[in-house]
């Protein structure tokens, strides 16, 4: 079948999505909003440092296990002095690096991340400066040109499309983060309704039969982006909630069943996922 014929068959085969947020809600294996994203709902405008502190929780969430920072978040905020924007600009970003890389057990990025660190936050300034603010500045594109906008034309240093969603997520802007778990739930070998597998050995060269995780391309995400966006249309669940269901039956210390080696014989959404057809020995 087609992706296109997948996609006008969605209608049909997306009811795994209550299937699955039922079964997390059950077993409290739910991820929480952000509060951003609460206050938001709320009716609240969120503050330039609340914008700050997103960013620089998503940059720290790069090859990370996010329990891991949810497990030190409180020593990392202090860090950052509650993203108090007058001290963070008195620090250098070697200082910050010092502060956090023992709470960050992979951040293979972090040193970078913390040395442009205050360039990144000049560029949303420069934004915030402007009428209306960084607040509704988010707001005043669809989440698709938002998500450019912030790789291409204010482009943020050690931030791409993942990141970026990821930080416009968590402050209510209406869009999921294609990692790792999205873009292998949703891929050929999962759901079916990306074009690429989740893996690839290779049949020469020196990884050679080698068991490789796909590298997905920009390109890539937007086109999980906007195939969450139809499920969205389909289920009438929001594109943060179908993230956070996603994410939530795929991450460790959440539901951990569609993880790298998933364990298919304990998931409750079987049936029509590709993997299923040999119980997790695909590859």
């Amino acid at each position: 079948m087609s992706i296109e014929q997948k996609d006008l068959d969605m209608e049909i085969d997306c009811y795994y999505l209550n299937v699955m947020q039922d079964y997390l809600e059950k077993e409290g294996k739910l991820s929480n909003p952000t509060q951003g994203q609460l206050d938001r709902k709320a009716g609240k405008k969120l503050e330039f440092k609340t914008h700050i502190k997103y960013v620089i929780h998503a940059q720290l969430t790069n090859q990370e296990k996010w329990s891991n920072i949810e497990n030190n978040i409180e020593k990392i905020d202090e860090a950052f002095f509650h993203y108090d924007i007058k001290k963070i600009k008195k620090q250098s970003g070697d200082y910050f690096y010092n502060k956090i890389e023992k709470y960050i057990v992979r951040g293979l990025r972090l040193k970078d991340q913390m040395k442009y660190l205050h360039d990144n936050i000049g560029i949303l300034e420069s934004i915030n400066n402007k009428d209306g603010g960084l607040d509704s500045y988010v707001f005043s594109m669809s989440p698709k040109e938002i998500i450019i906008n912030f790789v291409t034309e204010h482009k943020l240093n050690c931030m791409g499309i993942s990141l970026i969603c990821e930080y416009l997520k968590n402050v209510g802007v209406e869009c999921a983060k294609p990692d790792t778990h999205i873009m292998r739930f949703l891929s050929k070998t999962r759901r079916g309704l990306l074009k690429k597998d989740e893996a690839h050995i290779p049949k020469k060269g020196k990884n050679k039969g080698k068991i490789l995780d796909t590298t997905w391309t920009d390109n890539d995400k937007i086109k999980a982006l906007e195939i969450i966006e139809n499920i969205g249309k389909v289920s009438g669940k929001t594109a943060s909630d179908i993230d956070r269901i996603i994410w939530s039956y795929c991450a460790d210390n959440h539901g951990e069943i569609c993880t790298k080696t998933p364990k298919c014989n304990n998931c409750i959404v079987r049936e029509g996922c590709n993997h299923n057809k040999k119980l997790g020995v695909q590859f």
